[in-house]
């Protein structure tokens, strides 16, 4: 059994990203949200989750170079070659274990992140056009966590991977291969679920395999132990909190939406920065084109959420949801999370040479809270933004697309979300200018409550 790697729309974790967005909003108090960051699956009920804390040794090598027999020329990736190393450091391996349909199940998700002060990987890539001068892109990235990715589940083993779809471990600005090109020969381990709740053992990623796959071809030298150490295990009820703590009962009323429709694009204008000595370390000087970003409707998931005291008529919170004429919605917050996928087409141009890719863009999340009458946000993710050419970072918190709708339109049985590009914004050895809009076509569905205790931070 593989469950996908996705909370119901973008999970209460994205609440807590809110109050970064909606600060003028009326206040909201943070709930106990750490199981949703990582996802897990909906559907069945959750008996248990166990963190258990990850040390890591080794590191992880790539090396790699345009192929032909690999379809280099395709994609104008025949120029490139060269490594990128991954030092991950620490980790938190999740395991959540589940009865679905009367039966046991597990759930599990491995997160990785550097040492403190730490890089997370570094790239070293040449760029040798005939005829052309080439150049040499060198990049290293940090980040709180470098890779997200979710175990292989069959019966009661798990099999952990390093490199899966969607993951960005080798996620850097200089052209190379996504970790998904190389998810069928990544390090992995084995583990009972069993032994992987009781921690305190280690797995061996280590190995040497080569690879060849969308224009590039090279080897994965792996040295990658991880050492799990003692489980933290806490039941998926009621959270316990310490003699004393002041709490409160907060009540959340989600209305689930179906996404029917997307329209649209939208597209980044890149050029290489100006500035001499940044534009020649990331090999960025004199290179211009676009990112284009183009989101799917498939899979996609989306709520409208409604918060506050539990003491308040359930009435309350539907009329926060415009659906309650003679409810009073003052005091309660509503937030609209939106999740989906899509594709990102990279047409880059420097020095006589052009490189076309498409890849997936990972997770696209919108949230969007009440402010007065309006509920306005932005992509709290806005994707990766990369292919296999070089290109910016877009991932790394800038602000690509903002979005408004009047609360008032909350109460139709379908309305329309539109999503616009932010204008200019600058990343290490960019320049990028994002511009055109999405329309999202959002239909209302079912509507489902939970009550909750958390403290009250005072």
């Amino acid at each position: 059994m593989t469950a996908r790697l996705r909370p119901s729309a973008v999970g209460l974790a994205l609440a807590v990203t809110a109050m970064c967005l909606v600060a003028t909003a009326p206040a909201v108090r943070a709930q106990s949200v750490s199981q949703y960051a990582f996802g897990f699956p909906s559907g069945g009920t959750a008996l248990s989750t166990t963190d258990v804390g990850v040390q890591v040794s080794g590191e992880l090598t790539v090396s790699f170079h345009g192929d032909p027999e690999a379809g280099c020329a395709a994609y104008g990736l025949c120029e490139y070659s060269g490594t990128i190393t991954v030092h991950p450091r620490s980790g938190d391996l999740l395991v959540q274990r589940l009865r679905p349909h009367h039966r046991i199940a597990y759930f599990a998700a491995l997160a990785l992140a550097p040492g403190q002060w730490a890089y997370m990987g570094a790239a070293q890539v040449d760029r040798s056009t005939p005829g052309q001068q080439g150049g040499t892109c060198a990049d290293a990235q940090t980040g709180q966590l470098g890779s997200l990715s979710q175990a292989s589940v069959h019966g009661s083993s798990l099999t952990i991977a390093v490199l899966v779809r969607g993951g960005s471990l080798l996620t850097t600005r200089c052209a190379g291969p996504l970790d998904g090109d190389l998810a069928g020969v990544s390090p992995r381990a084995t583990i009972s679920a069993r032994a992987a709740l009781h921690g305190r053992t280690t797995l061996d990623l280590s190995g040497t395999r080569t690879y060849a796959a969308h224009g590039f071809a090279g080897t994965i030298t792996s040295t990658l132990v991880l050492r799990l150490g003692n489980p933290t295990r806490s039941a998926s009820s009621a959270p316990a909190f310490p003699p004393g703590l002041k709490t409160q009962r907060v009540r959340t009323v989600t209305e689930h939406l179906d996404l029917t429709r997307v329209a649209g694009g939208v597209t980044a204008a890149v050029q290489g920065t100006a500035d001499p000595i940044v534009c020649r370390l990331l090999d960025t000087c004199g290179m211009s084109g676009t990112l284009s970003l183009a989101p799917v409707k498939r899979g996609a998931t989306a709520e409208v959420l409604a918060m506050g005291p539990a003491s308040r008529p359930y009435g309350d919170f539907l009329a926060a949801l415009g659906l309650n004429p003679s409810g009073r919605s003052r005091g309660i917050t509503v937030l609209l999370t939106v999740s989906l996928d899509g594709y990102v087409s990279a047409g880059l141009n420097q020095s006589g040479g052009s490189c076309t890719d498409t890849a997936p863009t990972g997770e696209l999340a919108l949230l969007l809270g009440g402010v007065g009458h309006r509920l306005i946000g932005r992509a709290v993710s806005a994707g990766s933004w990369r292919t296999r050419c070089p290109g910016p970072m877009f991932s790394n918190g800038s602000p690509l697309l903002s979005a408004s709708l009047p609360q008032s339109s909350l109460g139709r049985r379908q309305f329309t979300i539109d999503v616009r590009g932010t204008g200019s914004l600058e990343d290490d050895g960019y320049a990028a200018t994002v511009h055109g809009r999405l329309s999202l076509d959002l239909r209302r569905a079912r509507i489902t409550q939970q009550v909750i205790t958390e403290p009250t931070g005072s």
